[in-house]
């Protein structure tokens, strides 16, 4: 058998397998995706990559990476409005580095760390109008 058309198979059979896929999980009532997940296939199995949760008019509620079924890397929430909510980190499943959390006008409620799930270091929370009102230091 040609040797060209044996690596050709093998490269399509490769990309075939590695590809992400995007899948509506869950759906409102009026039909808008409700989740939206985004698998890796390798090796015949589904790992999930990524997961975006909206709001019934179509607006980002959630956007998030995944490791190993867990949530992992920068997650990201919004309000219905569509301003930025939060942001916070994780590793494997743990809440674990910076988080920060916004009233809906946009200024930070509070900013800190985590450590493997527990509250870490210096946090700091604002009024509404941004003036610092407290300043926490945890030492887990």
């Amino acid at each position: 058998m040609n040797p060209v058309f044996i690596i050709g198979i093998l490269a399509i059979l490769f990309v075939s397998c590695n590809q992400e896929v995007e899948v509506i999980e869950e759906i409102y009532p009026n039909q808008q995706p409700q989740k939206v997940v985004v698998y890796k296939n390798a090796s015949g199995t589904k790992e999930k990559l990524k997961e975006t949760e909206y709001y019934q008019d179509g607006k980002v509620k959630m956007k998030g990476s995944l490791k190993n079924n867990k949530r992992h890397g920068k997650r990201e929430y919004y309000y219905p409005s569509g301003n930025m909510w939060s942001i916070c980190h994780y590793n494997e499943g743990a809440k674990h580095g910076e988080t920060i959390v916004y009233y809906e006008n946009e200024i930070k409620r509070y900013e800190g760390e985590y450590l493997n799930d527990a509250k870490a270091g210096t946090w700091r929370f604002y009024s509404e109008r941004g003036e610092l009102m407290k300043e926490e230091k945890i030492y887990p």
